[in-house]
């Protein structure tokens, strides 16, 4: 019995894990997506600090000449275009990076729970099995027993089966 009892309470205790794991598979998640979320909007605050930076300059720029200041213009817009591009591409790859790190997570703690539940599962039948293969060897000795009962003393044993179903008939009688 006591195994049954621990083979219960290990049983109930992978269920907690799988729960365990589920919940920090979750947070992990959302982890990641507060990580790559924060990562990206670094990124952008950069690529508007550049950008400023390089029209601070052009604005500077076209003051001191008209043609000095197109040609400032053109490299400040050709630069702040290209620090676009590869900022736009960082929080691209970051963003893609952090997907791929929170679907490995999450296939982890997926074949986490299913491994976890398997155990489960086949404590729960070997728990059941016990108990079955308990209750018949059980009730076998009960019918041994009451066999024996019968054959040593055969008119006492008519007379208790008489005096059950009599008191049977009586309780189904007064249930119609």
């Amino acid at each position: 019995m006591a195994d049954r009892k621990n083979t219960f309470e290990q049983g109930k205790a992978a269920l907690r894990d799988i729960k365990d794991s589920l919940t920090e598979g979750a947070e992990g998640v959302r982890d990641g997506v507060r990580r790559a979320a924060g990562d990206a909007a670094d990124a952008l605050h950069d690529v508007g600090d550049t950008v400023g930076t390089h029209a601070r300059r052009a604005a500077h720029a076209a003051r001191a000449g008209a043609s000095a200041a197109r040609d400032d213009i053109g490299d400040a817009a050709a630069d702040a275009a290209d620090h676009l591009e590869d900022g736009i591409e960082s929080v691209h790859d970051e963003v893609e990076e952090a997907m791929y790190g929170v679907g490995d997570d999450l296939d982890d703690a997926i074949k986490a729970g299913k491994a976890a539940w398997a155990e489960a599962t086949d404590a729960v039948r070997e728990v059941s099995r016990d108990a079955v293969a308990s209750a018949q060897d059980a009730l076998a000795d009960a019918q041994e027993g009451v066999s024996d009962y019968v054959r040593a003393k055969p008119l006492k044993g008519l007379a208790i089966a008489g005096a059950i179903g009599f008191v049977l008939a009586l309780l189904l009688r007064r249930r119609r």
